[in-house]
């Protein structure tokens, strides 16, 4: 039975007897036989496609070592993961380091489990730390928080998942980077009360201040840029909900939002808090538009890169009832305006 990890890159090499490889001059029934091979050991290959073998055959040296026969310290870099069978039970491991020992090379590893002599085979995953085909977030450690965190240099290159955080401290944006730029920051809660992110003295968020804020369902990928000191976030997404703005008559009400653009997404909402009009305590009815009634008055939302407006015209609030749809001036009192936002990055 041929795997992939014997095939060589070579082809003339390929030429073992059927079904094995294609000598020259095979005989045509070997052809078919062959070519089911081929597919047989695609199909395992990609059955287990996060690893691949080389062929080398590991040999124990120490609880957490191993030789191969070759030079191939490119292949075990540090960080990487590997997978070793070892008297039939699987071990995960990752690299902790390798060195050439003649034509030889020892890798040792980092694993919970110690290797035995009943060491048989091993496989190395595809993503290679040192020589990266993409940023680190395949590889990062998580850490989950759930009181205030300053951060340290060391958790660069980590994800954080906040569950109810007040305030996570980035660190400093280092001079040079040994593995990875990246932070990853999520806030995993269903809690309304948002997390503070807070940049080092002297470093900004994405260019503006040292803060920024996120809430539940939140996340942000943050990159430190050495060449300009300071983090930018990547790709993520930010919401805000305003408090509860007590309603009168015509007016401009307004709420802060530091999101420091326009949202990509943003609207104005009425939330009741008794239940009337067959709405319950806490239904919403979005609001605003820029429609003007028979004399003119209007309600218009509006958002700049620090504020939302909503300007209010008529004396009164007029929505429609929720059994009948029928016209009706609500009672002030027993609502509110809330404004909520999204920004995507």
């Amino acid at each position: 039975m041929a795997n992939i990890s014997s095939w060589t890159t070579s082809a003339d090499f390929n030429n073992s007897a059927a079904p094995d490889g294609f000598p020259e001059g095979m005989a045509p029934s070997g052809v078919n036989d062959a070519a089911r091979e081929v597919m047989a050991a695609v199909r395992r290959y990609v059955e287990d496609a996060q690893f691949f073998n080389w062929g080398h055959t590991p040999v124990q040296q120490s609880s957490k070592a191993f030789l191969v026969s070759t030079t191939a310290t490119q292949v075990y870099t540090p960080g990487r993961r590997i997978k070793l069978l070892d008297g039939g039970v699987t071990i995960l491991a990752s690299v902790e380091a390798s060195a050439p020992s003649g034509s030889n090379t020892v890798v040792s590893i980092t694993s919970s489990s110690a290797i035995t002599s009943s060491l048989t085979s091993l496989s190395v995953a595809l993503l290679n730390p040192v020589e990266k085909s993409s940023f680190d977030l395949w590889r990062l450690a998580t850490l989950v928080k759930s009181a205030t965190y300053t951060m340290s240099a060391g958790d660069i290159g980590k994800a954080i998942e906040i569950d109810g955080n007040t305030t996570l401290k980035l660190p400093a944006v280092p001079a040079d980077f040994a593995t990875t730029n990246v932070i990853v920051v999520s806030k995993t809660d269903t809690g309304a009360n948002a997390v503070s992110i807070t940049a080092a003295a002297g470093d900004t968020i994405n260019g503006f201040n040292n803060e920024y804020l996120i809430r539940q369902h939140d996340h942000l990928i943050l990159r430190a840029s050495q060449a300009t000191s300071k983090w930018q976030i990547m790709a993520g997404r930010k919401t805000y909900e305003s408090s509860e703005i007590t309603i009168s008559g015509a007016a401009v009400y307004s709420a802060s939002h530091a999101g420091h653009r326009v949202p990509f997404w943003f609207g104005a909402f009425l939330r009741n808090t008794s239940g009337e009009l067959c709405y319950s305590a806490g239904d919403e009815i979005a609001f605003g538009g820029t429609d003007t009634d028979a004399t003119g008055a209007y309600d218009v939302v509006v958002a700049n890169s620090t504020n939302f407006y909503l300007l209010h015209t008529r004396a009164a609030w007029a929505i429609a009832r929720r059994d009948t749809g029928a016209a009706t001036n609500l009672p002030p009192v027993s609502w509110r305006l809330v404004v909520k936002a999204r920004w995507e990055f």
